[in-house]
């Protein structure tokens, strides 16, 4: 995570923060720069263990972090304990697009909420002003908003280029195999060891959700990065493992129900009386065979 936080000096002309109590300050600046934050601007964190950081008493601290509240510098979801800072992206923006790839597994580590969905709508609108090549990397790492239109470069595909549905961006339309090369061909680097071109980690996206992408990714990652292992394909690779562990998962699953089935088996078995054993009385009727030598 990045080691430094960006604070313009015209905080002090803002309509608000002058006029706040010298707790508050201290806490708004101490949400800012604390290691315990990541540089994204929305994170995990309870108040009472940011509280002790400060060295704070709850309290206290408490009083000033609900004053942040009330005027909107702070959003805060206490069930999943998330902290959102609504004014961190304006002046801590993405450096380039590749920034962007490494936001991308903060925000996805984050827990569900309805503050992780409000900034990602947020996000999405702040990054739809920085240009093409920030736009591209945000569909490809965090993929669209279902409830908004996306903002397109007319210049981004060929004037010629207009007949099915764009498999990047809702709403184009583009004939796929009209498509740049330069863009459905290069492969970009994900973490420290998995390639991956902007179509295929597209298409793991739209056959296997985002947090299982990130999930298989991460751990392709992890297997080369500690076996020194060589693929010829990630993409496929990472298919064929996802592939497996359905079949593993099925496999399990079967073999649960039969032990189950089997379990309840016994238990009726057990549960006759001694009379009504039908095992003693299938012993009994069989008729016993005695020959002499």
């Amino acid at each position: 995570m990045s080691r430094y936080r960006k604070i313009q000096v015209s905080i002090w002309n803002d309509d608000k923060f002058p006029f706040l109590d010298c707790d508050t300050q201290l806490v708004f600046f101490h949400l800012l720069t604390t290691p315990l934050s990541n540089s994204i601007g929305i994170f995990k964190i309870s108040d009472k263990a940011l509280s002790e950081e400060l060295r704070m008493p709850f309290k206290r601290y408490k009083k000033a972090f609900r004053n942040l509240e009330k005027i909107g510098m702070v959003k805060y979801d206490e069930t999943a304990q998330l902290i959102y800072l609504p004014s961190f992206l304006k002046h801590n923006p993405p450096d380039n697009p590749n920034v962007l790839s490494a936001w991308s597994y903060l925000f996805h580590e984050l827990p569900k909420s309805v503050l992780k969905t409000k900034y990602f709508e947020e996000l999405y609108m702040f990054v739809e002003k920085l240009g093409i090549g920030f736009r591209e990397r945000f569909k490809e790492r965090f993929g669209i908003p279902s409830n908004i239109s996306p903002i397109v470069d007319n210049n981004l595909f060929n004037s010629t280029i207009s007949s099915t549905e764009c498999p990047y961006i809702q709403g184009v339309n583009v004939n796929d195999d009209k498509l740049n090369t330069e863009q459905t061909s290069k492969k970009q680097l994900h973490l420290e060891y998995v390639w991956l071109t902007s179509l295929e980690f597209q298409n793991l996206i739209e056959k296997n959700g985002l947090e299982l992408t990130h999930s298989m990714i991460s751990r392709l990652n992890s297997y080369i990065g500690s076996k020194g292992a060589k693929y010829k394909s990630h993409y496929y690779t990472i298919l064929s493992w996802i592939d497996h562990d359905k079949k593993s998962t099925s496999t399990s699953k079967s073999f649960i129900n039969k032990s189950e089935n089997n379990d309840r088996e016994l238990k009726r078995f057990l549960s006759y009386s001694e009379s009504d054993n039908p095992l003693k009385e299938a012993v009994s009727q069989t008729p016993i065979e005695i020959t002499h030598d």
